[in-house]
């Protein structure tokens, strides 16, 4: 009986513990997503203000 018991309790803890470790994969892939299009936004920032602050040729 006893050995049952704690067969379920582990069984409870490693399903406990791949929830939480999906959770944190679910996070971290949002919080990836996050970033990488802040940095896409900042890098087309950057050109669109390299390409107005620019002179053209044709207007030296």
């Amino acid at each position: 009986m006893q050995k049952e018991m704690i067969a379920e309790t582990a069984d409870r803890t490693d399903e406990e513990l791949r929830d939480v470790l999906i959770a944190i994969s679910v996070v971290a892939k949002r919080l990836a997503k996050k970033l990488e299009d802040q940095q896409i936004k900042g890098d087309k920032q950057c050109r669109d203000m390299k390409t107005s602050s620019t002179v053209s040729p044709d207007r030296r």
